[in-house]
């Protein structure tokens, strides 16, 4: 799977920057190409049923997939309440009951 070019507008743009600077927005760019690879394969795993054994078993603590088995029921999960969680970082632009 392949992730898009960068479009010949963006790359100019770039270009237009001292080389510090192009080396900081192109280091992103990768960074961002990689994690969007890397979440394909993942729904395209899923889509096909590939996920590992442990995954069956997987809930999530905010955003974060969770495989552990803390000694509870799966139904533990499907309460009425909310869950608060705090998985280690900042959201920006919405708040999880802070």
């Amino acid at each position: 799977m392949s992730v898009a070019k960068t479009p010949v507008a963006v790359s100019d743009a770039i270009k237009k920057l001292d080389a510090s600077d192009q080396v900081a927005v192109q280091t992103y760019i990768a960074q961002l190409k990689s994690t969007i690879e890397d979440l394909e394969g993942e729904v395209l795993k899923l889509k096909k049923g590939d996920a590992h054994e442990d995954d069956a078993h997987a809930h999530f603590h905010g955003h974060e997939k969770c495989t552990a088995d803390h000694g509870h029921s799966d139904d533990a999960h499907h309460g009425d309440e909310e869950v608060s969680h705090d998985h280690g970082h900042k959201h920006e632009g919405h708040s999880h009951g802070e």
